[in-house]
């Protein structure tokens, strides 16, 4: 189960641990059309990025289809609601952006940017980045938590609301808010960097890399049951 106690891992932490094998966008393809079904029960998820290196440890744009489907009928329309007083309805794509880069630690509190993780060959890697916004919730080794994020949701209404403070204890106290409807992406919905890298992005119109993220992405159809989806290299 992922936070809360409740729903399934993301596509991030599942292909971690080394349960799915997503889709892969090639960097030498001009446009393609896939078709997924439910995260929950069939570990289907799309990945994006130029050069990926093939591993979670790397920085890429994950699409799944998160619905009410295997560990995500827990909570889908009993607790979670009556915590955040939202509703997750049908579902749609959750599309996240993760920035799973790695380094070595060299001796005291200093690490080494790991840029090519597949090739090379140190004894220890940590992540370079967290969710945390102090450095000292991360053991101390951080390379620039308060720009970088391992994992955030992008929301689909284009305004970035999940990076706020909360207090889970005090439900009536929320000053986060919580993954609803409104945040998935659904038909007739499409994602760009020139749309939606100014919110959610600190590069801006770039990847934290450095890299262009030159794709467009078209949601076709999206249910319950399946998404499909279009990738157009622009």
């Amino acid at each position: 189960m992922q936070d809360l106690g409740m729903f399934d891992w993301n596509a991030y932490s599942k292909m971690s641990v080394g349960w799915i094998e997503p889709y892969y966008f090639d960097d030498t393809q001009e446009s393609a059309t896939i078709t997924i079904k439910p995260s929950g029960t069939s570990g289907d998820a799309i990945v994006l990025g130029q050069g990926w290196n093939g591993t979670a440890f790397d920085e890429y744009i994950t699409l799944e289809l998160f619905t009410e489907a295997g560990n995500n009928q827990y909570g889908w329309s009993d607790e979670y609601p009556s915590l955040t007083g939202q509703q997750l309805g049908n579902g749609g794509v959750r599309v996240s952006h993760v920035d799973s880069r790695v380094a070595t630690y060299l001796g005291g509190d200093s690490l080494k940017a790991v840029d090519d993780y597949v090739t090379s060959d140190y004894d220890n890697y940590y992540l370079r980045y967290s969710n945390s916004y102090d450095s000292d919730d991360y053991n101390g080794y951080t390379f620039d938590n308060n720009n970088y994020h391992l994992l955030e949701v992008i929301q689909a209404e284009g305004v970035n609301e999940f990076g706020k403070v909360h207090n889970y204890y005090n439900p009536n106290d929320l000053k986060k808010t919580y993954l609803s409807e409104d945040d998935l992406f659904q038909t007739g919905d499409t994602f760009s960097m020139a749309k939606y890298g100014s919110e959610f992005f600190y590069n801006k119109t770039k990847l934290n890399n450095g890299n262009e993220f030159p794709y467009v992405i078209s949601f076709d159809s999206v249910t319950a049951e399946s998404a499909t989806i279009t990738i157009t290299r622009i």
